[in-house]
């Protein structure tokens, strides 16, 4: 079963992996909607298998053991149903193989539950199991091939650049964290806080008005002024006649 995709070919500068890492999730996203239905199916089949009932295929081996009342034959049937989830599991991982398998085995039941449909509920139920199952499998050939593929191509299972730039460059130390990066952070210089002004304050600065200065202003009168807004409201601004700078 070979077959070459040719848009998963390699191309320098890892320029596939674009379209390598798309093709890897459409096949991951087939594989979990496989396994869920097949998870489903199994747990309905299972639960009917309480009630004695068979089925096309999946109820070919114990029928070669006995009557379906029997133990045997009902563990060997459940064995049956869960062997095929198991297998829908495996391809939901890395054994994509098992898709193909899942497919022959939907196939079967489709084609030979409608064989015996004849007036057989659990046949019916069988090849409509089987059809649906079929539908959702029929890519399984093409996921398998293009899956072999993605594994031998430089870059799988990530397709990242940096990932494959820090595998090929196992030595690399990064500047802050290497060996050779001091433990502690220096402290940070510390300003004063006036420094931010520009101004250069160690130079005289004014000094205030002395007591006598302040007691000869506080005698003298204030300067009023009239401040009359457009309206009725009226204030009065007093100056001072103190001045400080």
């Amino acid at each position: 079963m070979e077959r070459y995709n040719p848009k998963l070919a390699e191309l320098p500068d890892h320029k596939h992996y674009p379209a390598c890492l798309s093709r890897k999730v459409a096949i991951q996203e087939k594989s979990q909607s496989l396994f869920i239905y097949t998870l489903a199916m199994g747990l309905v089949l299972i639960m009917l298998s309480f009630f004695s009932l068979r089925f096309s295929v999946i109820s070919w081996l114990p029928m070669l053991m006995g009557e379906s009342t029997e133990v045997l034959p009902f563990f060997v049937q459940l064995l049956t149903i869960i062997m095929i989830i198991v297998i829908a599991a495996l391809n939901y991982g890395k054994h994509k193989i098992c898709g193909v398998v899942l497919f022959f085995i939907y196939a079967f039941m489709a084609v030979f539950g409608f064989i015996n449909s004849d007036d057989n509920l659990p046949d019916i139920m069988t090849s409509t199991l089987g059809a649906f199952g079929t539908v959702r499998s029929i890519t399984a050939f093409k996921d398998y091939t293009d899956w072999k593929q993605l594994v031998d191509t430089e870059g799988f299972p990530f397709f990242s650049v940096r990932v494959t730039e820090a595998t090929e460059n196992p030595n690399y130390q990064p500047q802050y964290t290497g060996a050779g990066a001091a433990t502690n952070m220096s402290s940070p210089v510390q300003n004063d806080p006036l420094l931010f002004t520009g101004q250069n304050y160690d130079a005289d600065m004014p000094e205030l008005p002395s007591l006598a200065q302040m007691k000869a202003y506080r005698d003298t009168q204030a300067t009023e002024v009239e401040f009359v807004q457009e309206g009725e409201k009226y204030c009065c601004i007093s100056e001072s006649p103190i001045k400080i700078i």
